[in-house]
């Protein structure tokens, strides 16, 4: 994209995402579930808070904490098992800003 993608608005972000995936040649029932369940943050949260989770280098840590936090209210005895299903799209999500725009996404330091 031409512009910087975190100055984008929701419909045209999840739509080239959605481009993406759709190169993937992923299957349509994925594509769905992938370009709704990237966005549980942003829905929730706002933009603010998905790119600053998005683009920390304590993504997987503050990810994570904060889907826990908003999926225990939703459905207390499944949110750990639901937050490994929001992370793994937001982990394809950071594979795509990686290879489709220009931000950078720092890596996390080496322990």
């Amino acid at each position: 994209m031409i512009e910087d993608i975190t100055k984008r608005p929701y419909d045209d972000v999840r739509a080239a995402y959605k481009k993406y995936l759709n190169q993937q040649n992923l299957s349509v029932n994925t594509i769905s579930v992938s370009s709704s369940d990237t966005f549980y943050i942003w829905r929730k949260l706002g933009a603010d808070t998905f790119w600053d989770i998005v683009k920390s280098v304590e993504f997987e840590a503050v990810g994570k904490k904060t889907l826990l936090e908003l999926l225990h209210h939703q459905s207390p005895d499944s949110a750990y098992s639901n937050m490994h299903g929001y992370m793994g799209h937001m982990r394809k999500f950071r594979q795509f800003l990686q290879s489709e725009s220009a931000i950078e996404i720092p890596e996390a330091p080496c322990i």
